[in-house]
């Protein structure tokens, strides 16, 4: 198969990931993207339950009014059902259950009152819609004590069931207890009421609330972050024009905008790394131009630099889109060359050096003569050596030293580390 057009296989991931190579400007804008996602449901979620918790303090503060201005009118207009004089304390044995029920009834029904219970300084419940409990103490509930010190106190809870004033029954439903002090004439704690009030009907009201706010907040969110893409749009791209500019100029040679020697070299290190773990094999060439310093005496540097130019071009055309060619010196490139043995890597190398040969170069109307020799060196991990670490100095080295004899044997040629290594 032609060597342009062979696909190198697919290589394990490499756990060697720079930061700069991972954070980039997209992956930074992705980044904001998900905070700002984040932050917005955060908003929306901390909104919602803002607007629970107003309407829910909003509903308990207006049931516990209304239990407080339905208890006092009620001791007010039934007093002597209540207490049996002025200084007189709520007692069991004045209640008058029958005249109580009446009274209850007729006063509280309308006002959505599903249940009470009226205790005595001594927590005994004296009189209670649900007659199992009269003549009980409930002792240990800590807001019939704040009501028995004059605290009015009010909790919300949600009733599987409950039956109202009217005996009929109701499920599922919100109700708020209010535990509010009794007074009698004199001014003086007699006792306290717990009246629970049904206020379900408000459920609706608060879920059309939560949802309308949030909605509302929503709204509000996705104009605040479309002004805001639409402020940054232009210096994101702007960011990320630069980035790549800063990336190329990083990693790539100016000149022939082929790697540079930093980026040819990491690719190396990663290769070896893939090595090292993996096994497989991989070769190097060491490309150097023929008496490169006489171009430049002859026709002049800038014509120099139009050679390393077209030879770059010439290296990066022979190459599998896997394969690796960076600039290593001034007319010097190193070829990293994935899944390849050292024939394969010496194939290559002269199909460079015989496109290199054939190069028309021409610089101020002259042609410019141009030639390369190249050293090579396979790297090969079998089993047997998995437990020897690869060292990349050492095969630049011996590129280096393949090289070094190619130019011996008279330049323009390629040259194997291990023939160089038999010939020793």
């Amino acid at each position: 198969m032609f060597w342009p057009h062979h696909k190198i296989p697919h290589l394990p991931p490499l756990l060697t990931q720079k930061w700069d190579e991972i954070y980039t400007p997209s992956q930074l804008i992705r980044s904001m993207f998900i905070l700002l996602c984040i932050l917005g449901s955060a908003i929306l979620i901390f909104s919602a339950l803002t607007i629970y918790w107003v309407s829910k303090a909003y509903i308990l503060d207006r049931a516990e009014a209304e239990a407080i201005s339905i208890s006092q009118s009620f001791t007010n207009n039934h007093y002597e059902l209540v207490l049996a004089s002025e200084n007189a304390n709520i007692d069991i044995s004045n209640m008058a259950e029958d005249k109580l029920d009446t009274a209850f009834r007729q006063t509280l029904a309308p006002f959505h009152m599903i249940k009470v219970k009226v205790f005595t300084p001594d927590r005994t419940i004296a009189y209670s819609t649900d007659k199992s409990i009269i003549g009980t103490t409930n002792i240990g509930n800590d807001s019939l004590e704040k009501a028995l010190l004059g605290e009015d106190v009010s909790k919300m809870y949600t009733k599987n069931s409950e039956m109202d004033l009217r005996f009929e029954q109701h499920f599922d439903i919100d109700v708020v207890a209010t535990y509010t002090p009794v007074f009698n004439q004199a001014g003086q704690i007699a006792g306290a009421f717990e009246i629970y009030q049904d206020v379900t009907r408000f459920r609706d009201d608060m879920n059309t609330a939560i949802l309308t706010g949030t909605l509302i907040v929503l709204t509000n969110l996705l104009i605040i972050f479309f002004i805001a893409y639409r402020f940054m749009r232009l210096p994101l791209s702007a960011l990320k024009v630069a980035h790549k500019k800063l990336q190329r100029m990083a990693t790539k040679d100016s000149l022939t905008q082929i790697d540079n020697r930093s980026q040819a070299l990491s690719f190396f290190d990663k290769e070896i790394y893939r090595l090292n773990q993996f096994g497989g094999k991989l070769s190097i060439i060491l490309m150097d131009l023929d008496k490169f310093k006489l171009i430049n005496d002859t026709y002049g540097h800038p014509a120099g630099d139009e050679v390393i130019k077209q030879c770059a071009k010439a290296i990066r055309a022979c190459l599998r889109q896997g394969d690796c060619v960076g600039r290593y010196g001034g007319e010097e490139f190193i070829i990293i060359l994935p899944h390849a043995n050292e024939q394969q890597a010496f194939n290559v190398a002269e199909r460079i050096r015989n496109v290199i040969k054939n190069l028309k170069i021409v610089y101020d109307g002259k042609t410019i003569p141009v030639s390369i020799s190249a050293g090579i060196t396979e790297v090969l991990s079998t089993e047997e050596n998995t437990d020897e670490v690869i060292n990349t100095d050492d095969l630049i080295k011996e590129a280096d030293q393949a090289l070094y004899d190619a130019k011996a044997k008279g330049r323009n040629c390629s040259i194997c580390a291990s023939q160089f290594a038999m010939a020793k």
